[in-house]
């Protein structure tokens, strides 16, 4: 099972401050590159699966697309929106003058992940200036929530 977050960003996450606040939040685990360094994977042992897999930031140029693909999805907000105004629940507005927003999405392809993947996307979005969405936080599991499990 997979529970997915994504994470709208005013600020652009640089890569080796992202990298920093993935090796934090892993603890103990291991931290390693794959697809030709556009994810970023954290797992318990050095060859082992993934828990938690983490796609590297991307310019949304449209800034009211965060908003329209991910109405109706749990938004943790971390700070006010970019342009002054509010979408669904807080996330990135809906006006066609919105700002670009930098999109990281978090996975948590393990269920070992999920509280791991939780935190990051969580400390990504208060580091950058973003917003949260995602499954309702905590250990429930729903295949019925938007950014719940595929």
């Amino acid at each position: 099972m997979s529970a997915d977050w994504v994470v709208a960003c005013r600020n652009q996450p640089e890569p080796e401050n992202l990298v920093a606040a993935v090796a934090a939040v892993a603890g103990d685990r291991f931290v390693r590159e794959s697809a030709e360094g556009l994810l970023l994977e954290v797992a318990t042992a050095e060859d082992g699966p993934a828990d938690v897999v983490v796609e590297l930031p991307r310019l949304i140029r449209v800034g009211a697309e965060p908003g329209r693909v991910l109405a109706g999805a749990t938004i943790t907000e971390l700070g006010p929106p970019a342009d002054g105004t509010a979408g669904p629940a807080g996330f990135p507005s809906l006006s066609p003058t919105a700002e670009p927003v930098w999109w990281v999405e978090v996975h948590a392809v393990s269920p070992a992940g999920r509280p791991v993947a939780e935190r990051l996307a969580l400390i990504i979005g208060g580091a950058f200036g973003g917003h949260v969405a995602g499954p309702p936080p905590g250990p429930a599991d729903s295949s019925d929530a938007p950014g719940g499990d595929r």
